[in-house]
């Protein structure tokens, strides 16, 4: 009989484990809610939600490019950056004459290419794309063929980019005409059927076609190949440094789409926007399953991690907690969930 019992007990617990282990960042984000309904009657409010699904958006569609970098075990802590020289060149596009330093004359070729009305707009947004890709190939080619350590490389771009983005604007924001700014706000701040913010259904749809790369083609089984040994993967034939390559390029043109919504919420080409930015990201991977070793990861799972951070920082906010504070908390959040990473990837 105590035998039956222990056995019992012995698989309830193994059932709880399995359920805490698979579900433990939609558990944590069922925490968070109850938690900051408790701390302000205002987080339910529509307007509250709402701005926490904006900042959700931005930072879930980084944290997802970051992922594809994180699974194949390397790490991309310039996305900020990129956020920020997409930013100022989304800008001068339409303002070519806003732009000074030794990138002057090409962003004045580029933006003979955005004509007037939606098209240009269109334009314009391939255009950031494809310079994100190029960001991210940059980093990709450097770490593979060079053997940098990406934490390394990814330092220095982090720096360089800024940089980039400094120089065209001289320091400086620049200012969208009123014109410009009416067709490109609803991307940052319009909203679709239901009042829902156009952003998150960018979020969306980057959350569909990625999870679709990461779980249904050769792409998405590779890089977890990738991460989940190297070398295996390159005795069996794949080519490690393609696809590794790939996945920093992904992660450049999500950066970029990430800083055009940012960008098209403020009308503003902000050098600065995005420092610090991927501290975020990271945090939204680790605490979405990813490990940090490479291998693991799920597009849901990052999705919901972005949804934490942004929950967490909505709490702060409402609790009127000073923004000094703000940044022990979100650095604590950090240091714990690499942690428990640590101790998962141990067991």
């Amino acid at each position: 009989m105590d035998k039956i019992k222990e056995n019992v007990n012995h698989k309830a617990f193994s059932i709880g484990k399995m359920i805490l282990d698979k579900y433990s960042s939609v558990i944590v984000l069922l925490v968070m809610i109850i938690l900051a309904s408790l701390i302000s009657d205002a987080f339910f409010t529509a307007s509250n939600i709402l701005n926490v699904l904006r900042q959700v958006a931005a930072n879930g569609i980084l944290s997802i490019g970051l992922l594809m970098v994180i699974i194949t075990g390397g790490i991309d802590i310039s996305i900020g950056s990129v956020v920020g020289i997409t930013s100022v060149l989304f800008a001068a596009l339409y303002d070519p004459e806003s732009a000074v330093g030794p990138f002057q004359g090409l962003v004045r070729i580029l933006s003979k290419l955005v004509p007037g009305g939606g098209a240009g707009l269109v334009i314009a947004i391939l255009i950031l794309m494809i310079f994100g890709g190029i960001w991210g190939l940059f980093n990709g080619i450097v770490i593979c063929k060079a053997k940098v350590q990406p934490f390394i490389m990814t330092i220095g771009t982090l720096t360089l980019y800024r940089g980039v983005a400094l120089l065209i604007s001289n320091g400086k924001p620049i200012y969208m005409s009123s014109e410009t700014a009416e067709k490109v706000q609803f991307l940052g701040d319009g909203r679709i059927i239901f009042g829902i913010p156009t952003q998150v259904l960018v979020l969306v749809i980057v959350g569909l076609i990625m999870a679709f790369l990461l779980n249904r083609t050769i792409f998405g089984r590779y890089i977890k190949a990738i991460g989940g040994n190297q070398e295996s993967a390159r005795v069996a034939g794949i080519n490690v440094d393609k696809y590794k390559t790939w996945a920093y390029i992904l992660c450049g043109v999500l950066a970029s789409v990430s800083g055009i919504i940012l960008t098209a919420r403020t009308t503003t080409g902000d050098p600065t926007l995005g420092e610090s930015f991927e501290m975020n990201a990271i945090a939204a991977c680790v605490i979405g399953g990813a490990k940090l070793t490479g291998g693991v990861g799920t597009i849901g799972g990052t999705i919901i991690g972005a949804i934490i951070i942004g929950i967490i920082n909505n709490i702060l906010n409402l609790a009127n907690i000073s923004t000094y504070y703000q940044y022990v908390v979100r650095g604590g959040i950090i240091i714990l969930a690499v942690v428990f990473n640590s101790m998962e990837r141990k067991k």
